[in-house]
């Protein structure tokens, strides 16, 4: 049977894995991209979300976006909040 190959997907390669391989299938990084960050991300020894966000490869929404839907939990935007300023003033400063 012949496969029409434009309708198929391409998977990542193997070599990526977790959120790697999910920014890829979500079509936010491709795999030549998420395969530089990820060894970078190692050499340089910080985390792979900080790589991606500081160099801009990946929008820091984008992926809160994903990772939510990927473990079927709501996402919270802290700057749709207003917080009373009198609250606030009531909180412990070692707290904020």
């Amino acid at each position: 049977m012949a496969t029409n190959p434009s309708t198929v997907i391409t998977q990542p390669s193997g070599q990526l894995s977790g959120l790697a391989r999910q920014l890829v299938l979500n079509h936010l990084l491709d795999e030549t991209a998420a395969l530089k960050a990820l060894e970078q991300s190692q050499r340089d020894k910080i985390p792979l979300v900080s790589y991606l966000v500081e160099n801009k490869l990946v929008r820091d929404k984008d992926i809160a976006r994903l990772a939510a839907r990927s473990f079927n939990l709501p996402l919270f935007d802290v700057n749709a909040l207003e917080i009373d300023k009198a609250v606030v003033q009531l909180a412990d400063e070692k707290l904020l």
